[in-house]
């Protein structure tokens, strides 16, 4: 008697970014999902969307190995080769592969990023709308937008009152008073 084959299940995870355009929507933007596939399993877990234009312009760039024009789709690159550089490194910090460890692992915040002032403003945006203050939350996220644009990556360490300061008389121009 034969004993029937057993399916070989594929014990190597595959991690991709994909786009999930299953479902058309009016605003045409698509959810843009980290694709995990171990052991017959898959889930996606969606991150970002982004419009259909820009996806289509991506995928056609890509298979043509063209160099991008827009400084949106430059913008969208950029975030691309972050999360593929993110989900290697988490894949090799991981010494056993399970979906629900590396889901736990992507939603832990960088170290790096957790020192961050855009980190804090965030964190306190957060619990901003979580408690209602939607107007607070929204001036904010203004100021936060001035702020990292003014000075990206800034550490909570390095802010202090001579470093206000000084960038404050720089940031914000003289006044002058017309008579």
């Amino acid at each position: 008697m034969v004993s029937p084959r057993k399916p070989v299940v594929n014990s190597t995870p595959k991690v991709n970014i994909h786009i999930d355009d299953r479902y058309d929507n009016k605003e045409e933007t698509y959810p843009v999902c980290l694709y995990i596939y171990y052991a017959g399993k898959k889930k996606l877990y969606p991150l970002f969307t982004e419009t259909k234009a820009t996806l289509d312009y991506w995928v056609e760039r890509e298979k043509k190995g063209k160099k991008y024009e827009t400084v949106e789709l430059r913008i969208f690159i950029d975030k691309v080769r972050a999360l593929r550089e993110r989900v290697k490194q988490i894949l090799d910090s991981m010494p056993v592969f399970s979906i629900d460890g590396f889901i736990e692992r992507w939603k832990m915040p960088d170290p790096k990023d957790t020192e961050t002032v855009k980190y804090a403003f965030d964190k306190y945006i957060e619990d901003l709308n979580e408690d209602g203050r939607v107007g607070t939350a929204r001036s904010y996220g203004q100021a936060s937008v001035s702020f990292n644009k003014f000075r990206d990556g800034c550490k909570i360490k390095d802010v202090t009152v001579q470093f206000l300061a000084c960038r404050y008389r720089t940031m914000v121009p003289p006044r002058t008073v017309l008579w």
